[in-house]
């Protein structure tokens, strides 16, 4: 039996139609720039079960309940679900009061600020903050007279993941704060990312990044696992070790070892060389395009002019210009072995606010599609500045047409060399600040390794699409590519991306007969294999179950349509498709 597209292209037609998303009259969809992982669900949902509807937002004094305070919504530490603190759900015995519900919130110190009396449902604010509070609160009103259940009030998906180590877990006053607060200075930078959004979906298990620097610290315990190998002799103790291991921890420290901070990836294989010539970086590049996805390179030359520094310079000229190009074609050999690897080369754009051009290796981004060059942005999504006496910069973020994307890199938290100038027998000596490019090219190269995780089929080229195409916008005083990359969105249309193309292989399979079309069904299923790992919200899971149903039972593998079906149904009861295909698939099991 062929059960066709027509149930699912009928609603990618109508949400097309209003304004949804970008489609063609075959069914395939586009996510807009920028979709959000939570956006990529209710597309999901539409395309199987939802007709477009007319919308009425009911106003404040026609609502049941108070809408919920985005500044309350925290996420609960053991599973990263979302509740809104503040406030709790009491659930009324039949028949309850609404006077009776009012004195058992009084009683807890709370008061009812939205109801449903024909539901039995009333909204109780109270007076304690965070997860805690709404736990302690449920508690005492469990059993009061009239109060069937208390429940928290939880936000609709939320799927939102943070690390169980120390600076996500305690604020500076050590209190607990799961997923920490959005004001907390040290960790900005992955909260401007959404990172915990994107860790929701994946963590970046086993992807390879290799790192290009000066030199890593002997040890650090977010740094375990790290292969170092050193192409530099031995040298003096300059600090590069804290560089090292401050960009190192930014891509990958160990998320959950109950230590100190969490990379972006939580547990990815870390390769570094130390470096100290660009005859060095050639060979760490060739060694490492063997076996990385993302190479990261937080260095280079082209912006130390200590004329330009002081202000005796007005800029660049054609010294920098030769340095530039020699650097270059010494690593030109190595890069295109890389291009040809299919290996994605991430790079820091320069701290000296020069045009990138002036600027080794960052300039290779204008010569080779698989460079991402990265410039740097302060808390409020500016362009890096950093100023100097009488107004002047002392460093800044390069800038210009080679510049592809950009990421926080002020005041960045992370590991530091604890050997380093300065640090011994000092308690504070494992994390410190920093601020320049390296760390925003830290980010992306991070999250380049995060859409790697989720499909590891894709090219470098469409990961570099990904980034480029789901940045969130912004205006600069001087350009930085298509704006500040977004984890989230990122990681998001990467999961949509593996429906979409399990999608294409089906509509394929309908034009094909025998050895074609089976070959396009298992590759659908295959797709779909990849999505049903990741960490979706029940909606737009029980979709990706009643798609691998589909195409499963056009294989004629019953038993497994049924055991999908099964599953979708159990994470949405409504999703008619998988009752009518359970029902096929039930009907033509023998027996």
């Amino acid at each position: 039996m062929n059960w066709g597209w027509s149930w699912a292209t009928v609603h990618i037609r109508r949400a097309v139609q209003a304004g949804l998303f970008r489609g063609d009259n075959r069914g395939h969809f586009t996510p807009d720039a920028g979709i959000t992982r939570a956006e990529a669900v209710v597309v999901l949902a539409r395309v199987l079960r939802m007709p477009t509807v007319a919308v009425t937002t009911l106003t404040p004094e026609r609502r049941s309940f108070r809408p919920a305070d985005p500044a309350r919504i925290a996420a609960e530490p053991e599973t990263g679900a979302l509740l809104v603190t503040g406030e709790v759900v009491v659930v009324a015995t039949p028949g309850t009061s609404a006077a009776v519900v009012a004195a058992a919130a009084e009683r807890v110190g709370g008061r009812v600020v939205g109801s449903h009396p024909a539901l039995g449902l009333y909204q109780i604010e109270i007076a304690a903050e965070g997860v805690a509070g709404v736990e302690e609160a449920v508690g005492r009103l469990t059993g009061l007279p009239g109060v069937e259940w208390a429940v928290r009030n939880i936000v609709i998906g939320g799927n939102v993941r943070c690390p169980r180590d120390t600076y996500w877990l305690r604020r500076d006053d050590g209190e607990a704060a799961p997923c920490r607060p959005a004001g907390d200075a040290r960790l900005w930078g992955p909260l401007m990312l959404k990172l915990p959004q994107a860790w929701g979906l994946r963590t970046g298990d086993s992807v390879t990044v290799g790192i290009i620097e000066g030199d890593f610290p002997a040890y650090h315990p977010d740094l375990a696992g790290l292969q170092h190998v050193r192409l530099r002799a031995d040298t003096p103790d300059t600090g590069e070790a804290d560089h090292g291991a401050h960009v190192a921890c930014i891509i990958g420290a160990r998320g959950e070892n109950n230590e100190g901070m969490a990379g972006v990836l939580w547990r990815p294989n870390l390769i570094g060389y130390s470096t100290a010539t660009f005859l060095d970086i050639a060979e760490a590049l060739e060694a490492l395009s063997e076996h990385a996805r993302v190479i990261n390179m937080s260095l280079g030359v082209g912006w130390s002019d200590p004329l330009l520094l002081a202000g005796l310079a007005l800029g660049p000229g054609p010294p920098h210009a030769r340095v530039v190009r020699e650097a270059n074609e010494t690593i030109r050999s190595a890069m295109q072995r890389a291009l040809s690897r299919g290996v994605l080369v991430v790079v820091s754009a320069g701290n000296y606010g020069w045009p990138t051009a002036f600027a080794s290796p960052a300039s290779l981004s204008a010569v080779f599609p698989n460079v991402i060059t990265v410039g740097a942005v302060d808390v409020q999504g500016n362009r890096m500045r950093v100023l100097a006496l009488g107004g002047r910069d002392l460093a800044a973020s390069n800038y210009g047409p080679e510049v592809t994307i950009a990421a926080p890199g002020v005041n960045i938290f992370s590991c530091v060399d604890p050997a380093g100038p300065g640090r011994k027998n000092r308690s504070d000596a494992w994390y410190d600040y920093m601020t320049g490019t390296s760390m925003a090219a830290r980010f992306v190269a991070g999250v380049a390794a995060l859409i790697w995780s989720a499909d590891p089929d894709l090219t470098y080229a469409e990961v570099k699409s990904i980034l480029v195409r789901t940045a969130a916008p912004a205006s600069f005083d001087r350009p930085l590519g298509a704006g500040i990359v977004n984890a989230e969105a990122a990681v998001a249309a990467t999961a949509l991306g593996l429906i979409q193309k399990a999608q294409r292989e089906m509509d394929l399979a309908e034009t094909r007969e025998g050895t074609a079309r089976r070959a396009h069904l298992v590759r659908a299923i295959r797709e779909l294999d990849k999505a049903l790992r990741l960490n979706w919200e029940p909606a737009a899971k029980a979709v990706a179950h009643v798609l691998r149903a589909k195409a499963r039972y056009e294989l004629e593998d019953f038993a497994a349509a049924i055991d999908d079906c099964d599953k979708a149904l159990v994470l949405n009861p409504n999703l008619a498709p998988a009752y009518h295909i359970r029902a096929a698939a039930r009907f033509a099991v023998p027996g």
